[in-house]
């Protein structure tokens, strides 16, 4: 491949095309950026564009709090996503979703305890059980006896004497 030739002016680049019309712009000379003037629909009486608002009921929210729901079925309850249940709370209340739901389900614990309550006084007696064991610690005590004090006692409940009972180990058929 040959050298390139020296032009008139002795630069090899002094060949390039350039546009002999338009000049350079310094910073100074640059035009500032036109701002849109505001558009003479766009008032506040205007109807807002995008998706509406979907309803979100700080009744039944609360109710559903009161219920132990998570925030997961709360949000499907409202066909919304978890993040804007958490925004629309943060809207409603001022405060966060954690901080409203511990509120509202210590008012659906209370409730469910006074129906328990009001259950064991009806003579519900497996609501009894369960309110004896669970508040006042009442168990049912489990004994295990050796195989002499088994006898003993199932002897003495029988009315017989041991030596009538025949030996745990032993076989109800031994010739």
């Amino acid at each position: 491949m040959a050298p390139r030739k020296p032009k008139a002016n002795g630069s090899p680049n002094s060949g390039k095309k350039r546009n002999r019309g338009a000049k350079a712009k310094s910073p100074a000379t640059k035009r500032p950026k036109s701002r849109k003037a505001p558009s003479p629909h766009a008032t506040s009486d205007a109807p807002k564009m995008g998706r509406p608002r979907k309803p979100f009921s700080r009744y039944e929210f609360e109710k559903l709090c009161r219920v132990q729901s998570t925030i997961e079925e709360i949000a499907c309850w409202f066909d919304m996503d978890v993040d804007t249940v958490n925004a629309r709370v943060k809207e409603e209340y001022g405060e966060t979703f954690s901080v409203i739901f511990r509120r509202y389900r210590g008012c659906g614990k209370v409730s469910l305890r006074r129906k328990q309550f009001q259950k064991a006084l009806e003579g519900d007696s497996r609501m009894l059980k369960f309110l004896g064991a669970n508040w006042l610690g009442q168990r049912e005590r489990v004994e295990y006896l050796s195989s002499e004090e088994a006898k003993l006692a199932l002897a003495e409940s029988l009315g017989v004497s041991p030596d009538d009972l025949p030996d745990a180990g032993a076989s109800a058929h031994t010739a």
